[in-house]
C-alpha cells in the first residue's frame, strides 16, 4: 500500500511542476504580448507589493494573478462582469482578440459566437429557443460562464433566473451568454469598465431594435394592402 501511495504522490507533484511550467509559459506569453502594445514599456507588471499575502488560488485558477496582464492587453477589466474569471477572459480573447472592429455591432458579434438564439414564437409565446448547430469556442466559454451564473447576487444572476423561468436551463444559458457577449463587445469597442446598467442598457436597445424591425414589417404589409 505504500508503494502505491508514493507513486501517486509522485504523479501529483509531477502534474502540479507541469502545470506550474504551463502557467509559467503562459504569463510569458501574455508579457510579450503587453510589451508589443506598451512598446516595450513593461514598468510594474513584475513587481511584486511589498507586504502583500499572497491568496490561495481557487479551484481551476492560475497559481498567480494574470488580471494585470490582461488589463493592459484588453485596455479594461472583463473580469469584472460576473461569471467571467481571469481564465475566461484569456480563452475568450485568444479566440477573438480585443478589437471588435470586425464586426459592425453586438448583434453581429453575438450571432457569430453562435449565441443568437433560434427562437420560434407562435401567439406571442415562445415554443423554443434553441442554438444553431455550428461549432464556436469562444461561445462556448461565455456559455459556460452563463451556467455558472443560477445562485450569483447581481443583475445579470437575476436575469439568468428570469429567462431560466422563461426557457428553462438551456434557453437561459443561451440568453445570458448572449447577454454577457453584447456586454464584452461595448466594453471592449468603447473602453469602458463593467457596471450593471449595461444590462439594462442592452435590454432597452434589444427592445427598440425589435419595434423597429416591426415597424418596418407593418410599413410594409400597409404598402402591400
Amino acid at each position: 500500500m505504500s508503494i502505491f501511495l508514493e507513486q501517486a504522490v509522485e504523479n501529483y507533484e509531477f502534474h502540479q511542476k507541469q502545470i506550474k511550467s504551463c502557467e509559467e509559459k503562459i504569463k510569458q506569453q501574455l508579457l510579450k504580448q503587453v510589451a508589443i502594445i506598451k512598446e516595450g514599456d513593461i514598468s510594474g507588471l513584475e513587481q511584486v507589493p511589498k507586504n502583500k499575502v499572497k491568496a490561495k488560488p481557487k479551484k481551476n485558477q492560475f497559481d498567480s494573478s494574470l488580471s494585470k496582464y490582461l488589463i493592459a492587453i484588453t485596455g479594461i477589466d472583463l473580469c469584472k462582469i460576473p461569471g467571467i474569471s481571469e481564465i475566461t477572459t484569456l480563452e475568450f480573447i485568444s479566440e477573438v482578440g480585443v478589437d471588435m472592429s470586425k464586426w459592425k455591432s453586438a448583434k453581429h458579434f453575438a450571432a457569430w459566437l453562435n449565441l443568437a438564439p433560434n427562437t420560434k414564437i407562435s401567439g406571442g409565446k415562445t415554443l423554443s429557443s434553441k442554438m444553431l448547430q455550428k461549432k464556436n469556442r469562444a461561445g462556448q466559454y461565455l456559455r459556460q460562464a452563463a451556467s455558472s451564473l443560477s445562485i450569483n447576487k447581481t443583475p445579470i444572476g437575476d436575469y439568468y433566473r428570469k429567462m431560466r423561468s422563461k426557457l428553462g436551463g438551456k434557453g437561459a444559458v443561451l440568453a445570458t451568454a448572449h447577454k454577457l457577449a453584447r456586454i464584452i463587445y461595448t466594453m471592449l469597442s468603447k473602453k469602458i469598465e463593467y457596471n450593471s446598467d449595461m444590462i439594462f442598457e442592452n435590454q432597452e436597445k434589444m427592445k427598440l431594435d425589435r419595434i423597429r424591425k416591426l415597424e418596418k414589417q407593418l410599413a410594409r404589409l400597409k404598402q402591400a394592402s
